[in-house]
């Protein structure tokens, strides 16, 4: 497997750095990855190799302020003013036209876990003409009521705060209550994965586990707010999306927030194009799970059939 970077300029001085994976074959289509919080692309490059031997080509960026998209004098997860989740939607876009420039009439399968499963819910709202599929894994559902509490808190956090300050506190009003059904805990990330060495691997990443600044956890509950909307849904075309999520995933309610998030799209005309695959016991990260190649195989089959 060949694997190229790139970095190409995205909304509002940005700077993205992009991944490409690709075999001796010709490929027959295009996945692009778009990863989570607090991570980066490169923790998915053995689902790359995966979807590489089997002809397709793999684009994954990490998105602004993560992994390697940090322009000088730019620090992970400090987000400011510039960094909106509608500058991170123009960036995914950056990236589609770059990657459409390279592999020109190739069909694109959008990914996104977590934190980019939102992100690719939002760009098929906004953007969804250069998609021909997307799987949206790991995705969040709340009640607008809670998001609200948590941009006011937010607010009053960056109110008393520096703009360059780290808070641990909206991380937990965020994420902090994920680990609750695992206790006694091993980590304090075991809802991640039932793999140890997974969960390990990221524990011991420097690029990530970090807080971020108050303007990213305001922004991030104020996007979650706009993705649920109706006439924000009604936008997405009228592609195939499969919704996947482990049955032991906290972040999707296990599995019925997930659930409640696909009766949306179905109530909203979307059902014939429409499926949902939920993990049995599975964490977080389904890519990173005990049963991995069920979950590599599944999406593969996915992809080709559809």
């Amino acid at each position: 497997m060949e694997e190229k970077c790139y970095r190409i300029d995205g909304k509002e001085g940005s700077s993205l750095h992009i991944i490409r994976f690709r075999g001796g074959e010709v490929p027959i289509g295009v996945v692009h990855l778009l990863h989570g919080m607090a991570e980066h692309c490169e923790r998915y490059r053995n689902f790359a190799s995966y979807l590489v031997a089997n002809n397709y080509v793999v684009y994954a960026h990490d998105h602004r302020k993560h992994g390697e998209s940090l322009a000088k004098g730019q620090v992970l997860g400090i987000f400011d003013k510039k960094d909106t989740f509608a500058n991170i939607i123009e960036d995914v876009r950056l990236v589609q036209e770059f990657i459409i420039a390279k592999e020109n009439g190739l069909d694109i399968t959008l990914l996104g876990h977590s934190m980019g499963s939102l992100i690719c819910r939002r760009y098929l709202q906004e953007h969804g003409n250069y998609v021909s599929k997307a799987i949206i894994m790991g995705t969040m559902a709340a009640k607008p009521f809670l998001l609200n509490i948590g941009i006011f808190s937010g607010k009053i956090v960056r109110l008393f705060s520096s703009k360059s300050s780290r808070s641990r506190f909206l991380n937990n009003l965020a994420i902090g209550g994920f680990n609750l059904e695992f206790e006694p805990a091993r980590t304090q990330c075991d809802w991640l994965s039932r793999d140890e060495q997974q969960v390990e691997k990221y524990l011991s990443d420097e690029l990530c586990g970090y807080s971020y600044s108050a303007t990213f956890y305001i922004n991030l509950f104020k996007e979650i707010i706009i993705s649920q909307r109706e006439e924000k849904i009604k936008k997405t075309p009228q592609i195939p999306l499969l919704f996947t999520s482990g049955e032991s995933d906290p972040v999707g309610f296990n599995g019925e927030g997930v659930k409640k998030i696909v009766s949306l799209y179905g109530a909203l005309g979307y059902g014939d194009n429409i499926k949902l695959k939920l993990f049995k016991d599975a964490r977080h990260e389904l890519l990173n799970e005990i049963n991995k190649s069920e979950v590599y195989c599944y999406m593969l089959d996915w992809i080709k059939s559809h």
